[in-house]
C-alpha cells in the first residue's frame, strides 16, 4: 500500500513512473458525522433537519425539508473543497495548480428558504446560480429533469398527492425535444439517398410526441440513433458538443471514422449513425421495426451483488420493461444501441401529504427479490414500472391488518 499527500495510490505504473491517487473528503475532516444525524427522525422542524444534516462530510447531498407549519428549506450538505482553479474532466495533475485550499464553511453551503408561494425542485441540478462565491465545477450538463419538474409545477397553486405522483413519474424528454429536431433536420437533407428502412424510421420519429413510453417505437429509434451518433463521432459523454456539431456550430468536431482526418458534414454523420443504430437494433430485436417497442429495448436490471457467483441468476428478478430516458424526471438512462439493459434509476419513489401524518405512498422495487410468489404481492417491480404506489402505513393497527406475514425475533 502506498500513499501520497493526495490520498492512497489506486494505480501505479512503474515503467512510466506514474501513479493515480484519490483524495477523499471523508479522510480530511475530524467532524463526527453521526453526532447530529442520530435522532434526525425526531426533528420537530425543517430548520432542525437542515441543521442536523449539516454535519455530514460525505456523501454530498441536496436536501429539501418541509414541516407542517409550511416552512420549506433547501440545504446542500457535505464537505466541499475549495480550489484556486477549476479542474476539467479526468485526472488532475499533482503540479500544485489544483490543490485544495480548504473547505467551504458549513454556513456558506448552498441553502435557502423556499418562499410560501413557490416551490423547490431537486434532480441533481446545480444548487445555486452563478453569483455563488465558490466554484462548483462539473455541473456542465443540461439540467433537463429539473427543468421539466419546474415546467410541470409552475403556475399551479394547489398540488395534490396525485399531482405530485404525476410529476415524479413524468416521461417527457426535454433532451429529445432539443436533439431530435437537429438529427431529423440533418437526415432530411439526404432523405432521397436513404434506404426504405431509414425512411420509415424518420417517419416514425417525425410523428413522435417525445414521451418515452414503453408502448412506443420512436424512443427506441431516438436513443439508438443519438447513442450511435455520439460514439461514431467520438463525442460520447459530451452531449452539448454533439448537439453543437449537428447544428454546424462546431464543424471541427466531425471527422470520418478511421485513421485519417477527413471532415464530414453533420448530415453525413447523422445518416451514417442512423444506419449503425438500425443495424444494431435489428441484431438485438429482429428485422421487423414494428416490434421495436421501447418496452423491449429499455429494460431495468436489478443487480444483486451475489449474481456474479451464480450463473443461474436466482438472486435477480427478470428484466423489467420501463418508461423514461436519460433526461426525464422518471429517469432511466438508456444505453442504446449497445445494450437494452438499464442499470440505474429510481430505487425509491415516495409522495407525502404533510397534512396526513399516518399515511404516505411509495414504492421500493423489487422488494424481496429473493422471494417471488406467483401472485406477485411481494414483487413491486410491476407497480414501479407502471408508476403505481403502495401505502406506507404508520399506525400499528393498520400495519398489522395489512401484513402478509410476520416474523418474530426471539432473543
Amino acid at each position: 500500500r502506498r500513499y501520497t499527500p493526495h490520498g492512497p495510490v489506486l494505480v501505479w505504473d512503474k515503467a512510466r513512473h506514474l501513479a493515480l491517487s484519490a483524495r477523499w473528503t471523508a479522510l480530511e475532516d475530524d467532524r463526527i458525522t453521526l453526532r447530529r444525524i442520530v435522532g434526525l427522525e425526531r426533528s420537530a422542524t425543517a430548520a432542525e433537519v437542515c441543521e442536523r444534516t449539516a454535519t455530514l462530510v460525505t456523501p454530498c447531498l441536496n436536501l429539501v425539508a418541509a414541516d407542517v407549519s409550511g416552512d420549506t428549506r433547501f440545504q446542500s450538505t457535505g464537505l466541499l473543497p475549495m480550489r484556486a482553479h477549476e479542474p476539467g474532466p479526468g485526472p488532475i495533475p499533482s503540479n500544485g495548480q489544483f490543490e485544495w485550499l480548504g473547505f467551504v464553511p458549513r454556513e456558506q453551503m448552498p441553502h435557502w428558504r423556499v418562499p410560501p408561494t413557490e416551490f423547490a425542485v431537486n434532480a441533481n441540478n446545480r444548487p445555486v446560480g452563478n453569483t455563488y462565491p465558490w466554484p462548483l465545477p462539473r455541473y456542465d450538463w443540461a439540467h433537463d429533469r429539473a427543468r421539466r419538474l419546474a415546467q410541470r409545477l409552475a403556475g399551479d397553486r394547489s398540488i395534490t398527492l396525485e399531482d405530485a405522483a404525476s410529476v415524479q413519474n413524468d416521461v417527457y424528454s426535454l433532451a429529445a425535444e432539443r436533439n431530435l429536431y437537429h438529427l431529423l433536420e440533418c437526415a432530411d437533407t439526404l432523405a432521397s439517398t436513404l434506404p426504405p428502412r431509414a425512411k420509415n424510421a424518420l417517419h416514425a420519429l417525425h410523428e413522435w410526441d417525445l414521451y418515452a413510453r414503453r408502448s412506443s417505437i420512436a424512443p427506441t429509434l431516438y436513443r439508438a440513433w443519438f447513442g450511435a451518433y455520439q460514439r461514431r463521432s467520438r463525442v460520447e459523454g459530451f452531449p452539448g458538443l454533439a448537439l453543437a456539431a449537428l447544428m454546424s456550430r462546431a464543424p471541427e468536431v466531425l471527422h470520418k471514422p478511421g485513421p485519417g482526418t477527413d471532415m464530414e458534414t453533420p448530415a453525413a454523420a447523422a445518416c451514417a449513425a442512423l444506419a449503425i443504430a438500425l443495424d444494431s437494433l435489428t441484431a438485438k430485436l429482429g428485422p421487423d421495426m414494428e416490434t421495436w417497442t421501447y418496452g423491449r429495448a429499455h429494460q431495468a436490471r436489478f443487480r444483486h451483488p451475489l449474481s456474479r457467483l451464480d450463473t443461474r441468476s436466482r438472486w435477480e428478478p427478470p428484466l423489467t420493461p420501463e418508461d423514461g430516458d436519460n433526461a426525464t424526471p422518471s429517469v432511466g438512462p438508456s444505453r442504446l444501441p449497445w445494450s437494452i439493459e438499464v442499470i440505474h434509476g429510481p430505487a425509491f419513489r415516495h409522495v407525502v401529504d404533510l397534512a396526513r401524518r399516518d399515511l404516505s405512498y411509495g414504492v421500493v422495487p423489487p422488494w424481496n427479490s429473493a422471494e417471488f410468489t406467483p401472485s406477485g404481492e411481494r414483487d413491486l417491480r410491476r407497480r414501479w414500472a407502471d408508476h403505481a404506489y403502495v401505502p406506507f402505513l404508520l399506525d400499528w393497527n393498520r400495519i398489522g391488518a395489512a401484513a402478509l406475514e410476520s416474523v418474530t425475533l426471539t432473543p
